[in-house]
């Protein structure tokens, strides 16, 4: 808790408030979803197969933390998403699939069961990562303000 007395120091710790970057609030974004990330990407490795890594790697290989788009100073969207391989078969493991022929191969496809290994990190996770990320802005926030004696 700080207490600033004073309209002087008021002033001048709200003006110090607007040197919270986007850099900083990178950083918070970024640290507050490793907990997701770790969780999907332990959930996919459950659910490799056994033999020799795949051209593009396993699933659990693809998960990424990324910036995906900053509007402005302080709305940035961050996702934990897939990648490579694992961005084109994510889907197919998370929802499953139909039986289907797969005239390339000659072959009819029985069709896969879902085996949800994001949304449920998603679900597990949601928590922890807002407050880590209150946690995390709040002590920028704080550490930018001059408290008095």
């Amino acid at each position: 808790m700080v207490k600033v007395r004073g309209r002087r120091k008021l002033a001048a710790n709200f003006k110090r408030l607007t040197t919270v970057d986007a850099l900083a609030l990178s950083s918070s974004m970024r640290l507050s979803l490793v907990p997701m990330n770790e969780q999907v990407t332990a959930n996919a490795k459950l659910l490799r197969q056994p033999g020799p890594r795949p051209r593009g790697g396993h699933l659990d290989q693809g998960v990424v933390t990324r910036k995906v788009k900053a509007t402005g100073r302080f709305e940035q969207v961050w996702w934990v998403a897939l990648t490579r391989r694992a961005r084109s078969i994510g889907h197919l493991v998370e929802f499953g699939t139909r039986p289907h022929d797969q005239p390339r191969r000659g072959t009819f496809h029985p069709g896969a069961t879902p085996r949800p290994f994001f949304r449920s990190a998603e679900a597990e996770k949601r928590e922890e990562v807002k407050r880590t990320f209150v946690r995390l802005t709040w002590q920028v926030i704080s550490a930018s303000i001059i408290p008095t004696r």
